[in-house]
C-alpha cells in the first residue's frame, strides 16, 4: 500500500503542471481582451452587440467547472484513502510518528490544491502600467 502514497505525491505535482498551465492561458487571455481585443474592435468596426472571443469567454454562461470539481475529485479519491491508510495500519515507525506527519502533509496538499484551484486570482482587474520607453 505504499505505493498509494508515492502515487498521491506524483498526482500532485501533476496537478500542479495543470494550474500552471491554466495561469498561462489566464495570462494570454488577461492580454488578449485588455490589450488586443479593444484594438481589433476598433480598427474593423466590430459591433458592440458581439462579443469577441474574450468577452464571450468572460460571460457567465461560458464558465465551466466541471474540470475542476473533476480534478479535485481524482485529488480526494486518491488522498483520504491515503491518510486512512496511514492513520489505521500505521506503515512507518511510530517512534517518530511519520504516519501524523505524512498524513498531515497529503492534507496539507489537498488544501493547497483546492486554494491554487479554485481561491487564486490569476490576473489582475485592470490594464498593468506599462513601463514608457523613451
Amino acid at each position: 500500500m505504499l505505493w498509494l502514497l508515492i502515487k498521491q505525491y506524483t498526482i500532485f505535482l501533476s496537478e500542479l503542471e495543470v494550474i500552471s498551465y491554466g495561469v498561462s492561458i489566464k495570462r494570454i487571455g488577461f492580454y488578449c481582451r485588455t490589450y488586443l481585443e479593444p484594438k481589433i474592435r476598433d480598427n474593423i468596426n466590430w459591433p458592440t452587440d458581439e462579443p469577441l472571443w474574450e468577452e464571450a469567454m468572460g460571460l457567465k454562461e461560458m464558465r465551466q467547472h466541471f474540470a475542476g470539481f473533476g480534478n479535485i475529485g481524482l485529488t480526494a479519491i486518491i488522498v483520504i484513502p491515503a491518510i486512512l491508510y496511514l492513520k489505521i495500519t500505521e506503515p512507518f515507525n511510530t517512534n517518530y510518528d511519520i504516519n501524523t506527519i505524512v498524513a498531515f502533509l497529503l492534507g496539507t496538499l489537498l488544501i493547497l490544491d483546492i486554494v491554487f484551484s479554485y481561491f487564486w486570482k490569476y490576473t489582475p482587474k485592470q490594464k498593468l502600467q506599462w513601463p514608457k520607453i523613451e
